[in-house]
C-alpha cells in the first residue's frame, strides 16, 4: 500500500481549526487533554494565533465534523490562518518517513488486524499523511464508508509507527463503538489502548519495533496530569476568551441552561431528560429514571427509546458549541452528566 505524505501550511491550518474545535466544545477538558500555546510532549499544541481577527472564528469551528476531515471548513478561515501562519517563526515538521519498519510490518499488521477482528480485512484502500507540529499527537478521519482511504496527522514529536497503528486501529472501530454500541470516546481509545499492548496485533508490531515507544492515550491522559501545566492551560483558554468549562449546565426553574442560556432544538421530553441529568450531576442517572420522565407507562419501557433520546440530546449539545461526550453511558446503569 502506497503512503502518500502531504504538507503545506493550509494542511496546517485545518490542523488549528480541528484543535480549535476541541477547544472550544470541551472535549479536550472533558478528557484530560490539557492545550498549550507551544510544543509540549505532555501538552496539545495550539498556536497563539490572533484569532479575534478571523469572523466569528470559534463560533464557525464549533460546528466542524473533526471526525470527516474532508468536511466542509470555511475556506476564507483556511486562507486567513495561512497569511497568519505565514508571519510566524513556526518550524516546518520533519517528515519522518519510517517506512521501512511499516513495510516489514505492513501485510502481517492488516492480516491479523483481519483475524483479530473480523470483517475489517482490506478496509484500509489508501493513507496519506499530514506531518504537524500542532494538535494531539496523532489523529485521523473516520471514512464515511468501509473500505475507504485514511487521513492521518501525526506530530513531530510522536512515534511515527506506533502513532500510524493507533489511528489506522480507531478509524476502523471508532464508528462501530460510538454508533452500536453507544459506546464513548474512552471507551473507544481504550479498546485501541488494549489491541496494541495486549492482542495479537500488538505482538506483530512488537516483533519490529519495540513497545517503549507506545503510550497508551487513556493511561497518559490519567497520569501526566501537571499543576503548572494545568494551570498555563487555564491562562491560555483564559486568554483565548473561552470558558473554563467548570460546571458549564445548570437548570433553571426546570429549564435546561449550557453557559447561562437556554440550549436550543431540546424538545419538551428531551429538556425534562436533561434537566434529570443535571440534577443528578456526575453521578449515575439510571435507565429507570429516564423511562419516569419518556415513558407513559412500564408497557412504554425501551431501551432503545430511551437510546435514542439520548443521542438527540447529545446532538442537541454539538449544535449548541458543546461535545455532546459531556453525557457518557454507564454500561448497564445508565447515563452520568459530567458537570
Amino acid at each position: 500500500m502506497e503512503i502518500k505524505w502531504e504538507y503545506s501550511l493550509e494542511t496546517e491550518a485545518r490542523r488549528i481549526v480541528h484543535t480549535a474545535r476541541q477547544m472550544v466544545v470541551g472535549f479536550y477538558r472533558l478528557n484530560g487533554f490539557n492545550v498549550l500555546p507551544c510544543q509540549d510532549s505532555n501538552a496539545v499544541y495550539l498556536p497563539d494565533l490572533d484569532y479575534k481577527k478571523i469572523n466569528k472564528f470559534w463560533e464557525k469551528v464549533s460546528k466542524v465534523d473533526v471526525y470527516r476531515m474532508n468536511s466542509n471548513i470555511d475556506q476564507v478561515i483556511i486562507d486567513e490562518l495561512v497569511v497568519m501562519l505565514e508571519k510566524t517563526s513556526c518550524p516546518k515538521p520533519e517528515i519522518n518517513k519510517n517506512n521501512n519498519i511499516w513495510k516489514e510490518i505492513e501485510e502481517d499488521f492488516f492480516e491479523t488486524v483481519g483475524k483479530v477482528i473480523p470483517g475489517l480485512s482490506g478496509s484500509v484502500k489508501s493513507i496519506t499523511i499530514h506531518p504537524t507540529i500542532f494538535g494531539t499527537k496523532s489523529s485521523f478521519n473516520v471514512p464515511e464508508k468501509l473500505p475507504g482511504g485514511l487521513i492521518v496527522y501525526l506530530r513531530n514529536d510522536q512515534d511515527f509507527i506506533y502513532g500510524l497503528v493507533e489511528s489506522i486501529l480507531s478509524a476502523l472501530t471508532r464508528d462501530s463503538i460510538y454508533k452500536k454500541l453507544d459506546g464513548s470516546w474512552q471507551e473507544a481509545e481504550m479498546l485501541v489502548d488494549w489491541l496494541i499492548t495486549e492482542s495479537a496485533i500488538g505482538k506483530v508490531i512488537s516483533k519490529h519495533h519495540d513497545i517503549k515507544f507506545y503510550e497508551p492515550t487513556i493511561k497518559t491522559t490519567r497520569t501526566k496530569q501537571n499543576a503548572e501545566i494545568l494551570k498555563q492551560s487555564d491562562a491560555f483558554y483564559k486568554k483565548l476568551g473561552l470558558p473554563s468549562f467548570e460546571k458549564p449546565f445548570k437548570s433553571v426553574d426546570g429549564q435546561p441552561m449550557l453557559f447561562d442560556k437556554k440550549i436550543m432544538d431540546l424538545s419538551p421530553q428531551e429538556s425534562l431528560v436533561l434537566d434529570k441529568l443535571i440534577e443528578n450531576e456526575n453521578q449515575v442517572t439510571t435507565f429507570d429514571e429516564i423511562a419516569q420522565v419518556t415513558s407513559r407507562s412500564d408497557d412504554d419501557f425501551s431501551l432503545y427509546a430511551i437510546s435514542k433520546t439520548i443521542q438527540r440530546i447529545r446532538d442537541s449539545l454539538e449544535a449548541n458549541g458543546i461535545s455532546g461526550s459531556f453525557i457518557q453511558t454507564m454500561r448497564g446503569k445508565g447515563y452520568v452528566l459530567k458537570n
